[in-house]
């Protein structure tokens, strides 16, 4: 099942203006060095991108996605410093200045091949079992994020009332009450029925949701195909690691909340980041053995 005109309208948009504000904040950082005088723009798009995340921490509390977000606020400062400065702080300020830009640069590619794999062809079987990634809730509500995955979940039932579901999450605050279960009271509240549920309540991580599901997959159906519902900014991450697990998985990518857009998607840069280069270490040490 691919996006509906209006998610996929959603999604496109969101993806552009969000790759259009990194180069913004990149552009006119840049300017104030040319121009050789702070721009009174480059500090008002500081101050946007600041502004972002202190909504964002008024909504979901400090996360991590907020730490590169700020660093991106940094950018037009830098900018405007080094357009100030002189002599070796001018040197530092506009090495620390390209340093940024570059990453801006590999941020932008990033968010490009996320986009493509949310579009990838899809499975035309129809044996097909659709894991729902949760999200971390601290309360016994599902978060606004959780809720336009569980949103997509309900859509493919109504297309396909036979479909099966996996509700992959364990308690990862202090609430007593699992990402899974939270899924299913909201499922079941809109008429999906039990039989059509699994609960996975002991994963933590994306990780350990992949290696669950799959898991399952193998144990209770072994002749189905994976479908992963999940934001889109997620997506490339959980097909990744599916794969590494032996299990190939289509995805069906829900929209991400505005006020989340930002954070999620540098978050996710870095986090894929990090697993291609954990990647890459085993490769090296089996290559070794």
């Amino acid at each position: 099942m691919r996006l509906n005109a209006l998610e996929g309208k959603y999604a496109r948009l969101s993806r552009a203006a969000l790759v259009a504000s990194v180069a913004l904040a990149a552009a006119l950082a840049g300017a104030s060095v040319v121009q050789g005088a702070p721009s009174p723009l480059a500090i008002g798009a500081s101050a946007a991108l600041v502004a972002l995340n202190v909504a964002h921490v008024h909504a979901y509390g400090p996360t991590f996605g907020v730490i590169p977000t700020a660093a991106l606020s940094l950018l037009p400062v830098l900018g405007s410093a080094a357009a100030g400065a002189r002599g070796l702080l001018r040197a530092a300020l506009s090495a620390l200045l390209a340093m940024g830009l570059l990453c801006a640069l590999v941020f932008a590619c990033y968010v490009a091949a996320f986009a493509v794999a949310a579009y990838l062809p899809k499975d035309s079987g129809r044996n097909r079992v659709y894991a729902v990634l949760g999200h971390s809730s601290p309360t016994a509500n599902p978060t606004d994020e959780l809720v336009w995955r569980l949103e997509r979940a309900l859509r493919v039932h109504r297309a396909d009332p036979g479909a099966r579901f996996v509700l992959s999450g364990g308690r990862t605050w202090a609430s007593d009450v699992s990402e899974a279960q939270l899924m299913a009271d909201y499922l079941l509240e809109r008429g999906v029925p039990a039989e059509s549920l699994v609960l996975e309540d002991a994963s933590t991580t994306t990780q350990e949701n992949l290696e669950n599901v799959c898991r399952i997959m193998r144990q209770s159906f072994p002749t189905a195909t994976l479908h992963v519902v999940t934001s889109d900014y997620h997506e490339f991450r959980a097909a990744s690691i599916a794969r590494g697990l032996g299990v190939v998985a289509y995805p069906e990518a829900a929209p991400t909340p505005p006020l989340r857009l930002v954070q999620d998607w540098l978050r996710e840069v870095l986090l894929v980041q990090s697993m291609q280069r954990r990647a890459l270490a085993r490769r090296l040490a089996s290559s070794r053995r």
